[in-house]
């Protein structure tokens, strides 16, 4: 069964993400890999690798790679012991 939509994943690039971003290639036009981390992290970007290797099989234009630093919201709730009251 192949979908009509776009599929996202929360992709770290270690063997899960990167088995469910290969299934989500066989259902849908493109897949929209969403990735977060924060600077306590260790090995960051180790994810492009896996992602530009996709992008190479795939085509680029089927596998999008959105990234983020969630370290504001790192601190403010888990170093800091904020609320959680998001402004």
């Amino acid at each position: 069964m192949t979908m009509e939509s776009d599929i996202s994943v929360l992709f770290s690039g270690g063997p899960d993400s990167t088995l469910a971003t290969l299934r989500a290639l066989d259902q849908a036009p493109r897949v929209h890999l969403l990735t977060f981390h924060h600077h306590l992290m260790g090995a960051v970007y180790r994810h492009r690798k896996v992602v530009e290797e996709l992008g190479r099989i795939f085509g680029e234009e089927r596998v999008i790679a959105h990234e983020d630093s969630t370290d504001k919201l790192f601190h403010r709730f888990y170093l800091t012991g904020m609320s959680c009251k998001m402004e």
